[in-house]
């Protein structure tokens, strides 16, 4: 068979009526079903713990304080999700760990008071 020539003209059997009306709305379906599966997807590729370190990094962000306290924090309206200590001190580790923050000089005896640095690198950064 092979390909046309120009001088040939290539015709599609006519259409149904809807038919190319369901072929849009199946295609647009596609679509939004590959959005969605790349937004499931994406949430999978980080967990729990860096969710809120997310959360704490925006909140840094936005009053850039030179020192953070954990309690001080989780005792604020609308920050109690913070207060199970495991979740707490994972969150708090992975923003040690991308050098966001680190522990606060402990002073006294006792256990330590919760305290952390803010990197400073973030106050000279930020507009």
């Amino acid at each position: 068979m092979g390909y046309p020539r120009k001088s040939q003209t290539v015709t599609a059997a006519p259409a149904e009526p809807g038919e190319l009306l369901r072929l849009f709305r199946a295609g647009g379906y596609l679509d939004y079903l590959l959005g969605m599966f790349d937004r499931v997807t994406g949430g999978l590729a980080i967990g729990p713990a860096e969710a809120d370190a997310a959360v704490i990094a925006r909140h840094i962000l936005s009053t850039l304080p030179a020192t953070l306290n954990e309690r001080a924090l989780y005792q604020q309206a609308g920050w109690s999700w913070l207060r199970p200590n495991e979740r707490r001190a994972a969150t708090f580790r992975v923003l040690a760990d991308a050098g966001w923050i680190r522990p606060a000089a402990h002073t006294g005896v006792g256990r330590r008071s919760g305290g952390w640095n803010i990197s400073p690198r973030l106050r000279r950064s930020s507009p």
